[in-house]
């Protein structure tokens, strides 16, 4: 089951945050310390490598460094 959100720890003040996959091309900030959350962490949907990703890459479809398959999917009827 594919969740609708990533868990996004802010690097400045360690807060966890929770950010809806439709939101990521908003920019999202940390809910606390309204930092910029400029890097992501993703954890692979096959494999459970921990990626790391800049605020640019989750557009891209972006890759899991150890098995190679796409970091999510991209469905049109998931609803947020």
């Amino acid at each position: 089951m594919l969740q609708n959100y990533f868990i996004v720890r802010c690097l400045r003040c360690g807060q966890k945050n929770r950010i809806i996959r439709t939101r990521l091309k908003d920019k999202p900030v940390c809910g606390r310390c309204h930092a910029p959350l400029d890097e992501l962490i993703v954890h692979c949907l096959h494999c459970g490598v921990k990626n790391r990703i800049t605020e640019y890459r989750p557009h891209n479809l972006p890759l899991c460094a150890r098995c190679k398959q796409p970091l999510y999917h991209e469905d049109e009827d998931m609803e947020p």
